[in-house]
């Protein structure tokens, strides 16, 4: 057999097999599923630009040290890892995969820094491996649940709509003709305040695809959690309030004027918005016990199960960080990042 014969059988012979894994991986793929009530993230997080998003006990983060490079972490700050030179925003994470938006069109797609247009929703493996466009719009809001992306696609002219893709088919579709905010999901239903005609809240059911009326307000970044949903009053000067779903009741949380906020377990985080004495504020989730964090205008909040996360509204630097387990709410700089950073830079 002359060797150009044996070049061609080997040659055949690798495309079959590369061919047969591929196609393997891919029914694979399609045939996994997530467990059923799978949140990609908190509504607090992607609120803020979904800069940190938790799953189990690995974090994934935009690491201000890097120009908000995609990294992971242990909850407890331990075993930092650069994943990505991509910039990353809208994180949620699965079993499988973590999803991102990318609006850099410049940025590199973290295959060994490659230029390329980005600018979408992307999907990796928890190692950052393999990113995969899997939506080429420019979006707002990215929320998964259970196998399904919600989010915010919006057109040139500044139009938007609020879309839902299965992962599996990778099918699209719009399911509300503006564009809704999906960051919200508790116990099968998305809460959202509507933007066109009326600003009250409604909610809508993922399962059935059905809308229900629930509180008539001029409400803003709706949170669900438990019994209560948290949102921002904008006819009661930007309030921080609360809706009893049970009761129907209202209550004010705040006197203070609020620009952002985070929910978490046991506290709510916001900033207050003064001309004269701005802050970032902490108080109970009743409302009880507020108190100053840190004067000044601070964004780009961010909480785990273990700390949150915060930087100076003017500056991305430094990345500044509260320890949610010991109630002091002492200030410290997100150290870790920034010799994550300096490693990885090496």
């Amino acid at each position: 057999m002359s060797q150009n014969k044996k070049a061609v059988i080997i040659f055949s012979v690798l495309f079959a097999v590369l061919v047969v894994i591929g196609a393997f991986l891919a029914l694979k793929d399609y045939l996994w599923k997530n467990p059923e009530g799978t949140i990609g993230n908190t509504a607090g997080n992607l609120n803020n630009g979904g800069y940190f998003c938790q799953k189990g006990d690995k974090v994934y983060f935009a690491n201000a040290y890097d120009g908000g490079a995609l990294y992971v972490m242990n909850v407890d700050e331990t075993e930092i890892k650069k994943l990505s030179n991509a910039k990353v925003t809208n994180l949620n994470a699965d079993e499988r995969y973590v999803y991102y938006y990318l609006n850099d069109v410049q940025a590199p797609s973290g295959m060994g820094g490659f230029q390329v247009q980005v600018k979408g929703i992307y999907r990796a493996s928890h190692s950052g491996k393999t990113p995969t466009c899997i939506e080429k719009n420019i979006c707002g809001v990215v929320s998964l649940v259970d196998n399904t992306l919600y989010y915010q696609r919006y057109q040139k002219d500044g139009s938007g709509e609020l879309y839902a893709m299965d992962l599996h088919s990778k099918d699209t579709e719009p399911i509300m003709d503006f564009a809704a905010n999906p960051a919200s999901v508790y116990n099968g239903r998305l809460y959202y305040n509507n933007i066109e005609g009326d600003h009250n809240l409604y909610t809508y059911d993922i399962n059935t695809g059905s809308k229900a009326f629930l509180y008539d307000g001029n409400v803003w970044y709706p949170d669900a959690q438990g019994d209560f949903v948290y949102f921002m009053n904008i006819g009661d000067d930007h309030k921080l309030c609360r809706y009893q779903v049970s009761t129907g009741e209202v209550t004010t949380l705040t006197q203070d004027k609020v620009d952002a906020f985070l929910v978490t377990d046991n506290y709510i985080f916001y900033q207050k918005n003064s001309e004269t004495e701005p802050a970032l504020m902490v108080m109970y989730t009743d409302g009880s016990d507020p108190r100053i964090i840190m004067e000044g205008n601070f964004s780009k909040f961010g909480a785990t199960t273990k700390y949150f996360y915060f930087t100076d509204f003017s500056a991305d630097l430094p990345m500044y960080q509260v320890s949610l387990e010991n109630g002091s709410m002492a200030v410290e700089t997100f150290d870790a990042a920034r010799e994550a950073a300096e490693e990885a830079a090496k």
